[in-house]
């Protein structure tokens, strides 16, 4: 609407000025644009050629023939007679604008940056490119921009999705109190009434109800049945009805939400999807995401109908819970097993959906396998870590468009590592640990961020050595400030690191020990935590006699107690720690819960723990020991996955 009274209001000031060429020009616009009403662009684009050859210095006919192509999405040759326009008249508003529409749409910010200015200058209402210009400043990783374009779109302009987007630039650009203060984004919520058990000291687990399992809410598809090979049942419902009572489920996951989540048949150890009170069997889809090339998404479902969920990290879900995701850094890493793909799990539908393929074989240029890999926060990209030689360096970070269904490289660095969790902070950037091969060396958090355009990465060292300190896991919640990293000491795990990414990673040269002597929570130096270990070598290697005994294992002698799990409380608040103390023949264990704000430590009761099963990592199997995604915990209790929530 705004081009066509632009287009009249100039055909009536040139009728007026200039009458004697009114009539040939003015005539073929006008029939031009009345084809382009009736929808014949081909006639309407001949009519407006023909009046720029009645008139080459006039701007009016090149600026309705770049419109007309902008609407048939020719861009390139609509800039060209948008720059012919402002060469006939270098003051047009309408031309200006017209050049600023096609930056946008071509994502040229550079050129929109200097074209606005004049278009401005020139009396341009640009209002309706603000919000295009503040999207696509966004998605360029040029944050304070986007900001400054969103703050420009009136008041109401923003859809939901619209206003997260420029919360998130604000918080990405620095400024997080603004986004608050907006409204834009909300505060850290704080589980009030965990904050009221702790305070009491009234910690006590008891057991606690799964999301009912009923065969009405089973749904089957003629896709599923088809890609596994099944027979569809005349009646799915009849038939699940006569062997539901003998069949078991074991719950593996649930979303952050509780909205969604992961399980499996005891009887066969097949995958089923849970979303929104509804249950689908797993299966490869066919009809979305790569073609499988190389059988790695044909493996992948041969070790699901076998009962075998790959990766101890567990699962990892999109920001709603539709999505959900499994990797094996173990399995890629020390079995050399390259048919890991980036596969996502659409828990909607229970289709796999495999991303990208890459070659199994090593020998081959393109091969690889996924390490680990993450939801962004705003729910548009599944990002991963390929290990192998499909690019210049071993790793590398990609990332999936789920809307566009697209995979994009996004850094690949010889300095690089292939380390899970892969997190992504509260600013927008990601974290993975640096690993290192030399003893004397210590590993450092890995982050890489995309701004201004580009990825830009940054090192954070741990002060202890890689012989005293080897950490391969972050643990951390969706919505946590926090992220603990826990370190092995002579291959246990003995304490961990908690920093926090608001304040660049502050926590590092805390190291958190349990003390085996009175149950307290330590917090020690590098050099503290030095000397500790050297003095447990000395004391273990002072029990060599001349009757040659076996020096004490490091277990026996060490100060601190073991930590055998270490998990983030959903409001990232909190961590629970099981950790066991061994003396002799003495063995405790523990269960704790600790405020992350002042690291205050308190028992946790209500369970044996003696039956929590931790789990073998060799085993290649993933049997989760606590998983804390809903204020509902699940426990594997004597290999069977219970329920609990505080009392």
């Amino acid at each position: 609407m705004k081009r066509i009274i632009a287009v009249m209001l100039v055909l009536s000031m040139l009728a007026w000025i200039c009458p004697a060429l009114a009539d040939g020009y003015e005539d073929t616009l006008s029939k031009g644009a009345a084809y382009e009403r009736a929808g014949d662009y081909k006639r309407a684009r001949a009519c407006y050629m023909l009046a720029q050859r009645v008139d080459p210095k006039r701007a009016e006919a090149f600026i309705c023939e770049a419109q007309l192509l902008i609407v048939l999405e020719e861009y390139p040759e609509a800039l060209k007679l948008a720059r012919q326009a402002l060469d006939a008249d270098p003051l047009s508003w309408e031309a200006w604008y017209v050049a600023c529409e096609l930056d946008v749409r071509t994502s040229d910010m550079a050129a929109f940056e200097s074209d606005s200015l004049f278009a401005e200058v020139c009396g341009a209402d640009l209002s309706d490119l603000f919000l295009p210009a503040a999207l696509l400043y966004f998605k360029k990783g040029l944050y304070a921009k986007a900001c400054e374009y969103f703050g420009m779109v009136q008041s109401g302009g923003l859809s939901e999705d619209e206003k997260e987007l420029y919360g998130r630039s604000l918080v990405y650009s620095g400024q997080s109190e603004r986004a608050e203060e907006m409204g834009l984004v909300r505060p850290a919520q704080r589980d009030a009434r965990l904050d009221r058990l702790f305070s009491e000291g009234k910690l006590t687990l008891a057991p606690a109800e799964l999301p009912a399992i009923k065969p009405e809410d089973f749904v089957f598809t003629q896709e599923m049945c088809e890609t596994i090979g099944y027979e569809t049942p005349q009646d799915a419902y009849a038939e699940l009805e006569k062997v539901f009572p003998e069949v078991g489920f074991t719950w593996l996951s649930l979303s952050p939400e509780g909205n969604s989540g992961l399980l499996k048949i005891d009887s066969s150890g097949y995958w089923v999807a849970y979303r929104d009170g509804k249950y689908r069997p797993v299966h490869p889809s066919a009809s979305r995401g790569a073609e499988d090339t190389h059988g790695n998404l044909a493996r992948l479902f041969s070790q699901i109908t076998k009962g075998t969920l790959p990766g101890e990290e567990g699962v990892v879900y999109s920001q709603d819970g539709r999505y959900a995701a499994v990797t094996d850094f173990r399995r890629v890493i020390e079995y050399a097993d390259l048919s890991m793909d980036p596969v996502i799990l659409d828990l909607e539908t229970g289709e796999l959906i495999l991303t990208a393929t890459y070659s199994n074989k090593a020998r081959e240029e393109n091969s690889g396998g996924v390490t680990c890999g993450t939801f962004s926060a705003d729910g548009r990209y599944f990002y991963y870590i390929l290990f192998g030689r499909a690019n210049e360096y071993r790793t590398t970070l990609y990332r999936y468009d789920l809307e566009k269904g697209e995979t994009e490289k996004c850094l690949s660095r010889s300095d690089f590592t292939h380390y899970p969790r892969l997190l992504e902070t509260g600013d927008g950037s990601f974290v993975v640990i640096r690993d290192t091969a030399d003893r004397e060396e210590s590993q450092a958090l890995f982050e890489m961020r995309y701004t201004d355009g580009e990825w830009s990465c940054a090192e954070y060292d741990f002060d202890l050595p890689l012989k005293y300190w080897y950490a391969n896991r972050l643990i951390s919640s969706s919505v946590s400030g926090y992220t603990l990293i826990p370190g092995r000491i002579q291959g246990d795990v003995n304490g961990f690191l908690c920093v926090s990414h608001d304040e660049l990673f502050d926590g590092l040269g805390r190291y958190m020990m349990i003390s085996k002597q009175d149950d307290r929570l330590m917090a020690l130096s590098a050099a503290e935590v030095t000397a500790m270990i050297e003095s447990a070598a000395d004391e273990a290697s002072k029990n060599r006699g001349q009757d040659q005994k076996p020096a004490l294992t490091w277990e026996a002698v060490s100060p601190f107690q073991t930590i055998m799990c270490l998990r983030v409380s959903p409001d990232g608040q909190y961590a629970l720690a099981l950790s066991c103390s061994r003396e002799a023949s003495d063995i405790r264990r523990h269960l704790f819960l600790i405020r992350l704000e002042d690291m205050e430590m308190k028992s946790v009761e209500g369970i044996d723990l003696s039956q929590i099963s931790v789990g073998d990592p060799q085993a290649r199997k993933y049997a989760p020991t606590m998983e804390w995604n809903t204020d509902t915990l699940l426990i594997n209790i004597d290999g069977e996955v219970k329920a609990y929530k505080f009392e």
